[in-house]
């Protein structure tokens, strides 16, 4: 999954780098509904969906509109944990 993230994909010319990454890896569970990341909020982390989906959703005047629906190997918020940018849309366990 690590390699699926276009910023990282030549992380095999660097396999220390590939190995302290999958070493910081840490699983976490969200129940259907959780808030996974949140609108406007720095994250301080990359997200993994291994099973299951995630939600990417956003208001507009009040009214709730799913954006897409991301599943098992998607990725989450790589360019935000790179750049130190706020979340635009939130993230929610499908």
């Amino acid at each position: 999954m690590v390699r699926g993230i276009p910023y990282l994909s030549k992380v095999d010319s660097e396999p220390e780098l590939l190995t302290k990454l999958i070493f910081t890896l840490k699983p976490q569970s969200y129940e259907e509904g959780d808030l996974v990341l949140a609108e406007n909020n720095k994250s301080t982390s990359i997200i993994f969906v291994e099973r299951g989906t995630v939600e990417v959703v956003t208001l507009v005047n009040e009214y709730e509109y799913i954006i897409d629906k991301l599943g098992e190997g998607s990725h989450i918020n790589y360019r935000a944990y790179i750049t130190g940018d706020s979340m635009v849309v939130n993230f929610r366990a499908g």
